[in-house]
């Protein structure tokens, strides 16, 4: 479990990284839509490749975030 953006969040290295690219106000509408809808999709670039991931609401309190894969759309970096 590692403290991105001072929220409590398991995963892998590439989808935390991705958190972590992500501004502090970026960040907080993203945990806040988390906390409200239990999930919510964006998307971050590692090593030059644009990525999908999910950021999940724990029933525990905690936050997951997953890597769903290559991006397709050229659109923004959330997906409501």
């Amino acid at each position: 479990m590692s403290m991105v953006h001072n929220h409590s969040v398991d995963g892998d290295h590439d989808s935390l990284k991705a958190l972590e690219q992500l501004d502090a106000h970026e960040a907080e509408v993203l945990f806040d839509y988390a906390q409200r809808k239990k999930s919510t999709d964006f998307e971050g670039i590692i090593d030059g490749h644009r990525l999908n991931f999910t950021l999940v609401k724990e029933s525990d309190g905690a936050y997951r975030v997953e890597k769903r894969g290559a991006e397709k759309s050229s659109g923004g970096w959330f997906r409501w």
